[in-house]
C-alpha cells in the first residue's frame, strides 16, 4: 500500500502522481490523504503524516509530495522507521513528527543520474514516484542510495506539564475547524482534570468530555482525539475561531479552580 500526501489536495497534479504510481506498479493500492494542507505548510504536513502513520501497518509506504519552498528542501530522501514503515519525500522537515514518534532505522538519499530536478512536478514524477513504486515491488531499502547522515528537523514545541497546567502547540486545524494538538490526553491526569470537568484553554472555558454530543450553542469541547492527542472542537462553530489560534501556536491548558 502507498499513502499519498500532498499540499496540492484535489489538484490535477495529485491525480497525475497517483496515476503515475499505478502505471509503474499496477498492483498498488494507493490511498490519498484528504486532510487539507496549505501549499508549503511542512508543519501541518509533519503532524498529519505522523497521525496517519500511527494507524497504518508496517511495510506501508508513504509518498510525501510537499514543497519546502526553497531549493535546498528538494533533496529527495527515503526514511525507514524502526517499525518498518517507509517514507519517501523531500528533506524539508515533513518527517519530523514521524521520526520523533517512530524512530529511525535508516535514512538514505535517493540516487538520481543528474542531480535532482528543481521543479516540484519533475521532482515528484521523475524521482519520488518511481522510487516509491520500486520499493513497493522488490527493491531493497539499501538500494535507494547512500546513507543520509543529517536531515532537516522542524522546531516543534514539545508538550510540557507544569504544576496546574499543560502546554503544547496546535498541530493542525482539520477541515471542520477543530484544533488538533500535540498534547497527550493522558497528561490531563497530571493536573487532576477528569472527564466532566471544565478546563481553561488560553483562558477560555472548555468542557472535557468523552462524548462530542455534549455542549450547547458555541461551547468548546475537549476530547481524546486521534492517536491519544487532545482535540478541541465545537458542534456549531469552528473551534479555531473561538480560540483564535492557528497551527504552531502555543496552547496553555489550565485546571479550573
Amino acid at each position: 500500500m502507498i499513502v499519498l500526501v500532498s499540499d496540492q489536495n484535489n489538484n490535477i497534479f495529485t491525480k497525475i502522481v497517483k496515476a503515475n504510481l499505478m502505471t509503474l506498479a499496477s498492483h498498488l493500492n494507493v490511498v490519498e490523504i484528504s486532510t487539507p494542507i496549505g501549499y508549503g505548510d511542512v508543519y501541518t504536513a509533519s503532524y498529519v503524516i505522523e497521525r496517519f502513520a500511527s494507524h497504518m501497518p508496517k511495510n506501508t509506504i508513504f509518498l510525501s509530495v510537499i514543497d519546502g519552498l526553497n531549493d535546498g528542501a528538494r533533496i529527495p530522501i527515503a526514511l525507514l522507521t524502526k517499525d518498518e514503515k517507509i517514507f519517501v519525500g523531500f528533506d524539508n522537515g515533513t518527517l519530523t513528527a514521524t521520526i520523533e514518534r517512530f524512530g529511525i532505522r535508516q535514512i538514505r538519499r535517493v540516487e538520481t543520474s543528474n542531480g535532482f530536478p528543481m521543479s516540484i512536478t519533475e521532482s515528484a514524477l521523475k524521482v519520488l514516484t518511481p522510487i516509491a513504486a520500486k520499493l513497493s515491488l522488490d527493491m531493497e531499502f539499501d538500494q535507494v542510495g547512500d546513507l543520509y547522515m543529517t536531515y532537516y528537523s522542524l522546531k516543534h514545541k514539545p508538550p510540557k506539564i507544569l504544576k496546574d497546567a499543560v502546554e503544547g502547540e496546535v498541530s493542525f486545524i482539520n477541515e471542520f475547524g477543530s484544533v488538533e494538538t500535540n498534547i497527550p490526553f493522558d497528561s490531563l491526569v497530571e493536573i487532576k482534570v477528569e472527564i466532566g470537568d471544565e478546563i481553561k484553554v488560553n483562558k477560555r472555558n472548555v468542557l472535557v468530555t468523552d462524548d462530542e454530543r455534549d455542549g450547547e450553542n458555541n461551547d468548546l469541547i475537549l476530547r481524546n482525539g486521534i492517536c491519544g492527542y487532545i482535540e478541541i472542537l465545537s458542534k456549531f462553530s469552528r473551534a479555531e475561531k473561538l480560540l483564535k489560534v492557528h497551527p504552531r501556536e502555543r496552547l496553555r491548558l489550565e485546571a479550573s479552580t
